[in-house]
């Protein structure tokens, strides 16, 4: 047994500290110096304990948490929607060709012009006549008759249903109109600068 004053051994049967004279039995048997240095040690060693495992449970999930965050982030990348594609612009209209017919002068000019080839090739395959129609076509309504020679005033000019010209020996599909009204087959006739095949005044 140890003293519980000073804590020097002592015999079992000693009733009084040989060293420093501490009556034994008033205070009964004390533990050692050791035994009460092991008990500190043991108290600091588990505080010491505990406290390492809290943080290493820290650690753990700071860990844990930023290995979850950076597998979150592909994902909610893969969720963003791709933005979406601008729309065609609509492709422009071309332009229109303008007849190769039409000239310049077409746009503002009439004539005088004369009845000419109703009497056929050489004055045969013909009658000398040129019907003045309602429409640019053979087959619509006659208004009037001219005669081979006569004059008439030409305004303007369409595409209409074509003509064949034996004193030309060519078809056309021009029909100029005549004042103050009606159409002639434009190869039935002639003028300053007039084509039996193309338009040269403006168009109706």
């Amino acid at each position: 047994m140890f003293c519980s004053r000073c804590g020097a051994r002592l015999p079992d049967s000693a009733r009084f500290c040989e060293r420093c004279g501490h009556r034994v039995e008033e205070d009964g048997l004390a533990p050692g110096p050791a035994a009460r240095s092991g008990s500190g040690v043991d108290r600091r060693l588990l505080a010491g304990l505990i406290g390492a495992a809290a943080i290493g449970a820290v650690v753990v999930v700071l860990a844990v948490t930023g290995v979850l965050g950076n597998e979150d982030e592909p994902e909610i990348a893969r969720s963003t929607p791709s933005p979406a594609a601008p729309a065609p612009s609509p492709s422009p209209s071309p332009a229109a060709t303008p007849d190769p017919t039409e000239t310049a002068e077409a746009r503002t000019r009439t004539v005088r012009a004369t009845v000419q080839g109703t009497c056929g090739r050489d004055g045969v395959g013909g009658d000398c006549v040129l019907s003045v129609r309602t429409r640019p076509a053979a087959s619509s309504t006659e208004i009037r008759r001219l005669s081979e020679g006569d004059s008439l005033t030409l305004t303007c000019q369409v595409r209409g249903e074509r003509v064949y010209s034996s004193a030309l020996g060519a078809s056309s599909t021009v029909w100029s109109k005549v004042a103050p009204r009606g159409y002639v087959a434009n190869v039935y006739v002639s003028g300053p600068d007039l084509d039996p095949r193309r338009i040269t005044l403006p168009r109706c």
